[in-house]
């Protein structure tokens, strides 16, 4: 009997381990992988680099700072994790509280999404005021495609360039592609070929038509002086007959 209920309690005492065990092991993951990769954060200046791609800091936050009112806020970060781009950069705003006029744009490096939280155009600040259209316009495919191949530092400079352009009521022209260029300049060169080609032929069909007209002109003449000469030997011959 004391045996059957060691072996009872021995075998209670496997069972709760292993139920232990599971839960341990279910509950594990959730209770230590964290909310997000990187916590929204309280920016203490205009660029700040949680990532470690940029290679010369201090370009880049003298490029951010370059725009009017020093609106724009730049922070990159490796990923947002289980928050959204716009919400990681709208809470790090609030965060660090930002001005109304102040947009801040958010990078993540690993997943190479962009965030932002744009300040509002209805502001009492005449210029430098970084709303949703100037970040928007901003972020240009060269933009994209720059921080796609990973150059991140002319990525980040290129949008400050174009931020402190369009906050300050400028306009900016992305430059074609390559290709359309090419594209462009081979036709120019076609048209150029086809005018000097219409041109030639033009004149050559002028020449044709003046050397027709001077050949038509020199038979006119010629039988015009035949019937000149014949009129006179004809003349002559009756000046003959009739004299003797």
């Amino acid at each position: 009997m004391r045996a059957l209920l060691r072996s009872l309690r021995t075998c209670a005492l496997f069972i709760a381990i292993a139920v232990a065990l599971f839960f341990a092991a279910i509950l594990a993951p959730i209770s230590t992988s964290p909310a997000y990769a990187e916590e929204p954060q309280d920016l203490d200046q205009n660029f700040v680099d949680l990532a470690d791609a940029i290679e010369d800091d201090q370009a880049v936050l003298h490029a951010v700072r370059e725009v009017p009112g020093t609106s724009l806020y730049v922070v990159i970060v490796k990923d947002f994790a289980a928050l959204d781009a716009p919400d990681w950069a709208t809470l790090t705003a609030e965060k660090s509280g930002l001005q109304s006029y102040d947009g801040l744009i958010a990078i993540a490096t690993q997943s190479k999404e962009i965030g932002y939280s744009p300040g509002r155009s209805d502001s009492s600040k005449v210029s430098g005021v970084v709303d949703e259209s100037v970040i928007t316009t901003a972020i240009t495919d060269d933009v994209k495609d720059l921080l796609h191949n990973e150059q991140w530092d002319e990525g980040v400079m290129l949008i400050a360039q174009n931020v402190a352009i369009l906050a300050d009521g400028g306009s900016i022209n992305s430059p074609a592609p390559f290709y359309i260029l090419l594209a462009i300049a081979a036709l120019v060169v076609i048209a150029l070929i086809v005018i000097v080609w219409r041109a030639h032929k033009k004149q050559a069909k002028k020449q044709e038509e003046d050397l027709q007209a001077l050949s038509e002109r020199a038979s006119s003449e010629l039988v015009r002086i035949d019937d000149a000469v014949r009129s006179a030997s004809q003349e002559v011959a009756f000046a003959q007959a009739e004299f003797g």
